[in-house]
């Protein structure tokens, strides 16, 4: 009965072993071009528009872990990502948007049995953005496609496309004798090129 005990605690310890080393933590550094969209549309009183687009760069830090499967990598992370102000020149007066977002991503690259790998990834999370004087904490979210290629066993080049939502949202004024509903909606399309590092 003990014998049986000891070999049945011997394999589970191989077991969670096992399990624990196709695991594997990574961190990563991309840098982005990103075209930056963003809007600001008055419905009441009087529909009134003001729209910005703008080509910025940015980075974007992460951290997560990739569980190793038969068909590919299910990569799950935690990232940080920055964007430069948009800027653009409206009846002689400057606009400014600015951007920050914290995602929580989930990746799986495809198994090509091959030092390349596709994968597709979404992401949520949250934005601090800010359109001229309004400042404003939003939910975000964003969906990437993209090609790593595997330079080693603990590094990959990555290069990738995605869509990131960073505001969308309503603001009503009211005073006396005063009423504005205005619309707020910002996204951007973003192209990364960056490197991967597990350990």
């Amino acid at each position: 009965m003990k014998k049986s005990l000891l070999l049945a605690s011997v394999a589970c310890l191989f077991a969670v072993n096992a399990q624990a080393a196709d695991i594997a933590p990574y961190v990563s550094a991309k840098a982005k071009f990103a075209g930056i969209k963003a809007e600001r549309k008055q419905t009441s009183p009087f529909p009134d528009k003001a729209k910005l687009s703008d080509s910025v760069f940015g980075y974007n830090l992460a951290a997560g872990a990739g569980i190793k499967m038969e068909e590919g990598v299910l990569r799950l992370e935690l990232e940080y990502a920055q964007n430069d102000d948009a800027e653009k020149t409206i009846a002689g007066e400057k606009a400014k948007f600015e951007s920050y977002a914290v995602f929580a991503n989930a990746y799986f690259d495809f198994n090509t049995n091959s030092a390349f790998r596709p994968y597709v990834g979404i992401g949520f999370g949250g934005s601090k953005v800010k359109f001229g004087n309004k400042s404003e904490n939003e939910f975000a979210y964003n969906y990437n496609v993209g090609v790593s290629y595997l330079m080693n066993d603990n590094a990959a080049l990555d290069l990738g496309y995605r869509f990131a939502s960073y505001a969308n949202f309503e603001e009503e004024i009211t005073g006396p004798g005063t009423y504005q509903k205005i619309e707020y909606k910002a996204h951007a399309n973003e192209i990364m090129l960056g490197v991967r590092f597990s350990f």
